[in-house]
């Protein structure tokens, strides 16, 4: 365990690996266009004005202060915690919990994303269990317009539930997390539970620092407050030029392998506890960089194919297309140099005899030899790459990466010169399905 939390910085990693030379890259930090983004993500340290106001909630105290007193009400009770949401609204949060819970054997926190009635079942039931044993439920509702579907049918089938276990005292137990002016924020002051807003200019997928993300870790007794400091100290680095994962950098080496025909993005997490996070990461991309138009209304359809793989299962999946197939995958790989359990192997049998020559060795060193193995015949099949490297998995590792790489996307957007903050292909699925639903 790293006790010193200057030296629990994630680093990034390119020379040597990725084929753009880094004096190319580091002539982006004299690009105009970049240099406005710059000035924006300081000017929005302060303030919730302008789109890039994710990076006002990581300094926004009072968030933090309703996460502290949401946290003391609950900590004597360990509630099972339900949060009915879908992408932005769920993943960043999930992402989190994951990845410093995967071994725990005590949920504190359920999502309720997709709409599938075996999935709802299996929820419903560990509510009941839960219940049983004395312990709380808490729903969480989470949608900026109040009007997403799935959270909508899936919030409903909740409230039955709470309403079955504590009657009309069901809404002590719901917390809605929506636009101050959504429809659920009027029906939620009006059966009066907790209704937190979402700051009107904070997009779902950049909400992990806001009530969306905050509050269900809270509940589930997750330090946000650390997990806060470690996106400060990022921002903190960034601005005094000391980051050692610097977006701007990262941004320019993903547009320098778009220009060369890479249009896949594979994020290889060599954590399985990391799974999530790859997936929080994949929305931040598609929605953010695949569109049709740039700013001025030019036709470019411009994207990365988002992928996820995991390390070391997935070496015996998909690592023969990567370096055999087309080369069009740029990876990013993402390490962790410690795990907090420190497990030594034993081989000495009959059964693992022929992997006797791990015997004595930790976990850590056979994953480790594993992605020097992967990264050396990818560099040999002339397959680029970075790493980001965590020093261990901890709330405050994983802020940094998140506001790594939310500031990488609006760099990137910078260069392909299109929006980051919209997603407007998303709504016409939703309009195709209303039709087949009769409305």
């Amino acid at each position: 365990m790293v006790d010193d939390l200057e030296n629990m910085v994630i680093r990034f990693d390119y020379e040597s690996t990725a084929g753009i030379d880094r004096a190319v890259l580091e002539s982006y930090k004299n690009n105009p266009e970049l240099a406005r983004v710059t000035e924006h993500i300081i000017h929005a340290r302060t303030q919730y004005d302008s789109s890039y106001a994710f990076v006002a909630s990581v300094f926004d105290e009072d968030i933090l202060q309703l996460c502290r007193s949401v946290q003391q009400q609950n900590s004597n009770t360990s509630p099972l915690v339900i949060v009915v949401g879908i992408g932005g609204s769920s993943l960043g949060a999930k992402a989190i919990y994951m990845a410093l819970n995967q071994c725990s054997l005590d949920d504190r926190l359920i999502f309720l994303e997709t709409v599938d009635s075996d999935e709802y079942e299996h929820v419903f039931s560990q509510i009941k269990h839960a219940h049983a044993c004395g312990r709380s439920v808490v729903g969480i509702f989470i949608t900026k317009s109040g009007t997403t579907l799935e959270t909508l049918v899936n919030g409903s089938a909740l409230i039955e539930v709470l309403q079955d276990l504590y009657g009309s005292r069901y809404v002590d137990h719901l917390f809605v997390i929506t636009d101050q002016t959504s429809p659920l924020a009027t029906w939620g002051k009006k059966i009066g539970c907790s209704v937190v807003s979402i700051p009107m200019q904070v997009g779902g997928r950049f909400s992990v620092f806001t009530a969306v993300g905050l509050v269900p870790l809270a509940l589930a007794g997750v330090s946000v407050d650390t997990f806060v400091a470690g996106a400060r100290v990022f921002f903190e680095t960034l601005h005094n030029g000391a980051c050692l994962a610097d977006p701007l950098v990262s941004a320019a080496l993903l547009y320098e392998q778009y220009k060369q025909g890479f249009y896949v993005h594979d994020t290889f997490l060599f954590s399985k506890n990391l799974e999530d996070l790859g997936k929080w990461y994949r929305q931040l991309l598609g929605e953010s960089i695949g569109k049709e138009h740039d700013r001025q209304g030019k036709r470019v359809n411009v994207g990365f194919i988002p992928t996820v793989s995991i390390g070391t299962q997935d070496l015996h999946s998909v690592v023969q297309v990567y370096l055999a197939g087309p080369p069009v995958t740029f990876t990013t790989f993402v390490t962790v140099v410690r795990s907090h359990n420190q497990k030594i192997i034993t081989c000495d049998n009959e059964f693992a005899k022929s992997a006797v020559h791990v015997h004595g060795k930790s976990y850590d060193f056979v994953r480790d030899c594993l992605l020097k193995g992967t990264q050396k015949a990818y560099t040999h099949y002339q397959r680029p790459f970075a790493t980001v490297i965590f020093p261990e998995i901890s709330a405050y590792t994983l802020g940094q990466y998140m506001a790594f790489k939310m500031c990488e996307i609006v760099y990137l957007s910078a260069l392909l010169n299109i929006d980051p903050f919209d997603q407007p292909h998303v709504e016409s699925y939703k309009k195709a399905a209303r039709e087949f639903m009769g409305t």
